[in-house]
This record gives C-alpha cells, structure tokens and sequence, in this order.
C-alpha cells in the first residue's frame, strides 16, 4: 500500500493511497466466496455455481462489498502510518474498483492542529483577599427585609427616592410621539396610571431627578437621555422629551429585623442567620475569585500558544454562535429589522469567539492528555441528570436535544481548568 499526504491549509490534508491489486484480489475472492454460498441462480445448487455467472450477476453487489472494506481498512491503516488524527472528513474521492488492478482513493479531511504547548504550570495569577464584612452581612439582610416589605400609600409628603410612584406620562423625540420601539418595549412611548419605582438605575434613566420632590397631582417634563448601551438600539444615545403627571406615591414598609422574623426565614437565631449569610457571601465571592483567576490563566494560554483551527470545525461551531448571539439579540428586544442590520457586526463576533473556543478545547485536550486527566462516562451521566433536574425534564429526553460529546468536552475542561488553578503561583496585584 502506498500512502500520500498532501497538506492543503494548517489543518486540512488529501490522503492518497493505493492498495495493491493483491491485496483487492484477495477481497474479491473472499467476497465472491461468501456470495456464491448464498446465490440462489436457477440450474445450480447453492454453492456450485461458476465463478463467472456469480460474477456477472452480482458484479456490482461484489463490488460495493469489497469497497466497504478495502477503502475504510486501507484509510485506518494509512492513517496510523502517517501518524494523523482526522477531526473531519470532507470528501472522498476514488477510483473504480475492479479485480486484478490497484484500487486508488483520496480523503480530503481537517486535522488537530500542531502547536507546541506552552509551560502551564505555575502561570502567575493576581491574588485577591477574599473578605466578608458585617455591612456585607447586614446588606443582605436589608435586602431579604425589602423582599418581604409591603407598599403602602402615603399622604402629605412629596415623592423620594425608593418610593413607587403612579404616573401618567407620553414620549416625544423631535416633536413626534416615540414609535418604532420593540413590541417589549413600548411602554417607553407612554401609559396611563403606571407604577414605577422612583430609583437611581431605571430603564428610564433620569426619571428619579425629574420626580424627586413632587407631589401628587403635579406635572413635570424633562428631557430623558438614553445610555450607549440601552437594550433599545434605536434609543442608545438618545435625548427624549417626557411628560409626567404624578398620581399616587407609596412607600415599602419594612418587617421588624426581630426574632419572629428570623424564624420565618428559616434560622433558629439572629447568629445563625448571619453566620449563615457570611458563609454565603464568601463561597460567592470565592467562587468569582475563581473564575476571574481561570480567566487570566486562559488568556495567557491564548497568547503564549499561536495556531489556526480546522476550517470546517470553525464553521460549525460559528453557527452555534452565531444563533446564541441573535437569540440574546431577540431576548434584549431587537427588531427582525435591527438583527438584519447588524448581521455582518454579529457574524465577526460569532467566528472570533468560536475559534478562540476552539483553539481552547484543543489546548484542553493536549494538557488532558499530558496530565492524564479524563472523564468517566458516570460523570457526564450525573452531569446530564443535574442539568435535566435544573431543566424539569426527564434525562431521557434532555440527552435527545444536547450532544453528550459537548457535556464530555464541557467536563474535561472544567477539570483542566481546575487542575491549572491549583497549579497556578499566586503574585501580589
């Protein structure tokens, strides 16, 4: 057999090879035998009949047999002899087969990128102090006080910040009524007898200064001015006049911080609920901790290790981004319209994350295979049931809709990331 590798791009290869015609002759008689035991051919008891009819009357069933094993024996074969680990295959192209002759073939395919692995033990990582203070505690406990708290109506005083106000109000930019806004964002055009809570941070940014101080009955307009960053494309960077008439004004009344109240929320006492919420906080914060350092470790591998990706493993996994990036376009409430325009914007952040993701996986699995770190199939079964609980789905299904090999992939560079933390030297910032 003789073997051929041509390179076509970083990652992407034509194996040629040529099986000798002994070699297929010896197929051929293997398959013919099997045919002739089984041929039924009138005149003739199974197995008597000659050679040459079987041929001729099932020459392209022996044909199709011998190349269903030749060219995928003869492929594995030259595989192993050139050392290569094909990702995908994307085109064969082969000869006619037929007995007494060499039968040549050719596999286009995409293989692992080579890349020398950078030094990924001892990658020097910022330590952060990891604190929890009693106002950390006692903030979490005001928030758990203003979830149970209820809104009462207040009289006699003006509006302040934290109150709900009651409004009337309508939007015009340019002297026309706001339109052309997402169907879920519409409210922002107008609305009658509306609640809002009168807060520094609102997606109608400014309503706080403009309402502060004023009383129900009272109108008040103002030009609102909409951050860069505005969910609404249409609205980033705008200056829209506004019209409001105060209504009605409640205030959130607060539970007693008493010992009724630490025993609806679950704790035997005032200490334990605290320890409990510090504890808390300092997992959280522990686990942010971690993540920020296994990001620092991750670009660091990025930079120290330069390669290309196969192509078509690149275009793949762009689709993929490609819809999460315009299903959260959606979500943030885009129109059809908006998601066309910034098609070209979407599809260049879609191919630089995917084959950043990539390049990662394939740093992943060179350190996995290094360090001897793997995944047992009981690990991505727990993982499957996990993420199923959290779905409300039986696994049975959950495993119809997600690629195992992706839950596999998703572990192991979980547990490499993980081990290189550990790794990590930890410097002063």
């Amino acid at each position: 057999m003789q073997v051929n590798v041509e390179a076509m791009g970083p990652c992407r290869r034509v194996v040629g090879v040529e099986v000798e015609a002994e070699q297929v002759d010896r197929v051929w008689k293997t398959v013919l035998g099997e045919v002739r035991r089984q041929a039924k051919i009138p005149g003739f008891r199974p197995g008597k009949a000659p050679d040459d009819l079987i041929q001729k009357r099932y020459q392209k069933h022996i044909q199709e047999q011998v190349r269903d094993r030749v060219l995928p024996e003869s492929y594995q074969a030259a595989l192993k002899e050139k050392d290569l680990a094909p990702v995908a295959v994307l085109d064969v192209k082969e000869e006619e087969l037929k007995p007494g002759a060499p039968f040549s073939f050719a596999v286009t395919c995409d293989v692992a990128p080579e890349f020398d692995l950078p030094t990924y033990k001892g990658i020097e990582v910022k330590a952060a102090a990891i604190e929890v203070t009693d106002e950390d505690v006692q903030r979490v406990i005001d928030s758990i006080r203003e979830r149970a708290g209820t809104w009462q109506d207040v009289e006699g005083r003006p509006a302040a910040l934290g109150d709900l106000v009651q409004i009337d109000y309508s939007a015009t930019r340019d002297g026309a009524p706001l339109a052309d806004l997402p169907p879920a964002w519409t409210w922002l055009a107008g609305g009658t007898d509306e609640w809002l809570p009168l807060e520094a941070e609102t997606y109608l940014p400014g309503l706080a200064s403009l309402l502060e101080g004023a009383s129900v009955g009272e109108e008040r307009r103002g030009a609102l001015s909409f951050p860069d960053d505005h969910p609404v494309e249409a609205l980033r960077g705008q200056a829209v006049d506004y019209g409001f008439t105060l209504k009605g004004l409640r205030e959130r009344s607060l539970p007693a911080f008493d010992e009724a109240f630490v025993k609806q929320a679950g704790f035997e006492s005032e200490e334990a609920m605290r320890a409990r919420i510090r504890d808390d906080l300092r997992v959280m914060r522990e686990n942010e901790d971690k993540e920020r350092r296994q990001g620092e470790i991750v670009q660091f591998l990025l930079n120290q290790a330069d390669f290309e990706v196969p192509e078509s493993l690149a275009e793949q996994e762009t689709e993929r981004a490609v819809y999460s990036l315009v299903r959260r376009q959606r979500s943030a409430g885009m129109t059809e319209e908006q998601v066309t325009e910034r098609q070209a914007e979407t599809f260049e952040m879609a191919q630089r994350q995917a084959r950043e993701r990539l390049r990662l996986q394939f740093l992943v699995g060179r350190i996995a295979q290094a360090e001897g770190i793997a995944v047992a199939d009981r690990e991505v079964r727990a993982l499957a049931e996990r993420m199923a609980g959290q779905s409300r789905v039986p696994v049975a299904d959950f495993l119809k809709r997600v690629d195992e090999s992706r839950l596999r992939a998703d572990l192991l560079q979980t547990k490499v990331l993980d081990f290189l933390t550990e790794a990590a030297k930890l410097t002063e910032s």
